[in-house]
């Protein structure tokens, strides 16, 4: 099972005063990626994984949890 941090998700969505689907929109990815990312689900396609990590400017590993 994968640990995003969806916390990340959150703040920045917070911060940036953005619903989910802008979110979505503004990283590339599917609005269910990001949902199947809070269920941790572990059938994400790598690129989007790291689309999100892009747009939040953070390391793959610190979004991973690892």
């Amino acid at each position: 099972m994968v640990h995003y941090n969806v916390k990340m998700i959150e703040r920045y969505m917070k911060q940036n005063q953005m619903s989910k689907s802008c979110f979505c929109d503004f990283c590339g990815v599917p609005l269910d990626t990001v949902d199947r990312m809070y269920q941790r689900d572990d059938d994400i396609p790598t690129i989007d994984t790291i689309k999100v990590a892009i747009a939040l400017d953070v390391r793959l590993n610190n979004f991973l949890h690892m």
